[in-house]
């Protein structure tokens, strides 16, 4: 029977430094480099590779084709490309650094590239890029089969050639992320740090998007497949076009999470969403911007806001908060601080108990307009920043629980802490009541006098606004909460 041989970038699988062909082979404590590709795993071998630098090949660092690799402890720097799995791989605390891949093909991943399944845990994926690509590729990770990160860096991957920086998910990929980085990305097309594109799954659980850029939209997140970001922090991103924070025209849900500091220099600061549904439940939008409109949230598609703070979102026009000119039910939310642009500007569906504080759209006998008393984006507690409500804020019990159905807040407080959940995200817990200052249980002139005595000496106990200044201001918010005493 005449012997096949597979091709790497036309390179014969013998120009390898070290080839595995359906052996069992464990290589450690060893470097391999100036080959014209590192490791071929192939046919169905097993291949370990322990405290190994590989680096400095005209080709792959590791090609596993059809067979289970182990990598741990391992340096992959500076080949033409990475990892690329098209078996089982695992990858153990390593470095994945510098590599770039040249690809004429569609698609590819400058760190990893990976169309079987793979695990990747406590390792770093940073400063890799591709080059020659016209279609959906990646500097630092390309997902088309099944691919779980944890605990790990994804950093400072660029793709000048028309693709993400980040992590690309094609379409039939699924990919989990979780308690990971992915920051200091570029993409030249849309998705900065994350594109998931149509036909894709991709999940994220407490994880940081951050300082990334995308040439068009979504500088954080491109979506067009399925997204669910829950318990995670989206933050500083920058796009040149739309949807600084994310960009979405899939199905996307978001919980317990925090959108905040993005920019776009159009539309949509913090999110840019134009097709498909998206759910937004127990989380924030806070202090993004976009040059033109809607400096929180640009909807033209279908959208529902439960539970949700948008805060401090500013635009040049056409809705600081929200522009919508599709279907938005906002319940239980809060809109505020949204600058000349205004809170809400489009028509929405208001579903009740809702703080929208310049009283934009406001049409439910529940909903009202006021100023929410709402402390800075802030560490709270829980995974993510939230604005906290102050004392004598309107918020306070003034909700809806959804019949019991709203168990707990963006950190994980249990709600209702009184006798009504609170409206956003942010559950003021029942022993937080500040105008109980010398904690007797009562709110009377004994706590006026200690109050006095903090602000009087400048005590922080007297930053009452929680903006780490003592001032007017917490005088104000002290007799707000006195007047409104404790639940």
């Amino acid at each position: 029977m005449k012997r096949r041989y597979r091709q790497y970038r036309h390179r014969e699988r013998n120009s390898f430094g070290i080839v595995n062909s359906m052996g069992e082979i464990t290589v450690s404590n060893s470097m391999l480099t100036a080959n014209r590709g590192g490791i071929l795993n192939d046919n169905g071998g097993t291949l370990t590779v322990v405290a190994c630098s590989i680096g400095g090949n005209s080709g792959r660092g590791i090609v596993n084709s059809a067979g289970d690799v182990s990598v741990a402890e391992s340096t992959i720097i500076q080949n033409e490309g990475g990892i690329s799995n098209g078996g089982t791989t695992t990858v153990i605390a390593s470095t994945i650094i510098d590599n770039v891949a040249f690809i004429s093909a569609a698609h590819g991943g400058g760190g990893i590239g990976n169309s079987g399944t793979m695990t990747v845990t406590d390792s770093t994926i940073s400063f890799n890029s591709v080059e020659g690509s016209s279609g959906l590729s990646s500097g630092g990770v390309f997902n088309a089969g099944a691919l779980t990160v944890s605990n790990s860096i994804v950093a400072d991957n660029f793709c000048p050639a028309g693709g993400t920086g980040g992590i690309a998910n094609w379409s039939g990929g699924v990919m989990t992320v979780t308690d990971s980085t992915i920051s200091g990305n570029s993409g030249s097309r849309s998705g900065g740090g994350i594109r998931n594109d149509k036909g894709g799954v991709l999940s994220l659980l407490q994880c940081t998007i951050s300082n990334n850029t995308a040439d068009l939209n979504g500088g954080g997140i491109s979506n067009s497949g399925e997204l669910a970001v829950i318990d995670s922090m989206i933050t500083s991103n920058s796009a040149v076009l739309d949807g600084g924070g994310i960009t979405t025209s899939g199905q996307s849900t978001l919980s317990g999470s925090t959108i905040s500091g993005n920019t776009a220099l159009r539309d949509g600061g913090g999110v840019f969403h134009d097709s498909g549904n998206l759910n937004a439940a127990n989380s924030t939008i806070s202090e993004n911007s976009a040059t033109a409109r809607a400096g929180g949230v640009w909807n033209s598609a279908t959208m529902t806001l439960t539970n949700a703070t948008l805060a401090g979102n500013t635009a040049d026009f056409g809705g600081g908060g929200i522009r919508n000119t599709g279907s938005l039910d906002l319940s239980n939310s809060i809109v505020a601080y949204s600058g000349s642009a205004g809170d809400i500007v489009g028509s929405y569906t208001d579903a009740g108990h809702n703080i929208v504080e310049d009283g934009s759209g406001i049409t439910h006998p529940t909903s009202f307009a006021a100023d929410p008393l709402l402390g800075p984006l802030a560490d709270n507690g829980g995974p993510t920043l939230t604005h906290a409500l102050l004392p004598g804020s309107p918020a306070i019990d003034a909700g809806d629980c959804a019949g019991g159905t709203v168990t707990e807040d963006q950190r994980g407080v249990p709600r209702p802490q009184g006798p009504a959940c609170d409206i956003g995200a942010f559950e003021l817990e029942s022993e937080d009541c500040y105008a109980d200052c010398n904690g007797d249980g009562e709110v009377n002139t004994l706590d006026f006098i200690c109050f006095l005595n903090h602000f009087t000496a400048g005590d922080p106990a007297a930053d009452c606004n929680g903006d780490g200044e003592v001032n007017t201001l917490d005088f104000i918010c002290f007799l707000n909460a006195f007047v409104a005493g404790c639940p």
